[in-house]
């Protein structure tokens, strides 16, 4: 008994980034992006070098800082690679990274909950309006976070798709 594949549709509107562009293109968008937020990190590095000359006791957090920026570097790099050979297994780095991330902006928004309500028991009144604008910035991280993730997951099914499709090729599909 033979499995019939269904043809693959790239027009297919689950394909579609919510901006309206094409997935791949919005991945694009976004890596391109964050190519630049990468080079102002590294930009951002030089000080911290030349601080740990004047000050030796944060060399840990420049070893920190520099083996978390190690990891975003080759998951970029990966990413960057996956979407131009279009090859999905390229892109599980970044999306490790990025549910990662999800989980820790979750982590940071309960405990800035019991940080508010410690300090509020405290009696300190400017706490509130504090924790409000912290608990804003979480959640419009997270918003983000969840959007780009979304943006590379449906680029890495589309790329598996393409790949696993009967013809091996891409198969346009008349749309009434």
């Amino acid at each position: 008994m033979s499995q019939v594949q269904p043809q693959f549709d790239p027009n297919d509107p689950k394909y579609i980034c919510c901006c309206g562009c094409h997935v791949l293109a919005g991945a694009k968008i976004l890596t391109s992006i964050s190519t630049v937020g990468i080079l102002i990190m590294a930009i951002c590095t030089i000080p911290m070098i030349d601080q740990l000359k004047r000050q030796p006791y944060f060399a840990d957090d420049l070893g920190l800082y520099l083996c978390i920026f190690l990891i975003v570097i080759l998951s970029h790099v990966s990413l960057w690679y996956g979407i131009i050979k279009e090859r999905e297994a390229f892109l599980i780095p970044t999306l490790i990274c990025m549910v990662i991330g999800l989980v820790l902006i979750g982590v940071f928004f309960i405990l800035s909950i019991f940080a508010a309500r410690r300090s509020s028991l405290a009696g300190e009144k400017h706490t509130l309006l504090m924790a409000l604008g912290t608990w804003v910035q979480i959640s419009i991280s997270f918003a983000l976070q969840y959007w780009f993730f979304s943006i590379y997951k449906n680029a890495y099914y589309y790329i598996k798709h393409k790949g696993q499709s009967s013809t091996g090729s891409i198969a346009y599909i008349r749309q009434p």
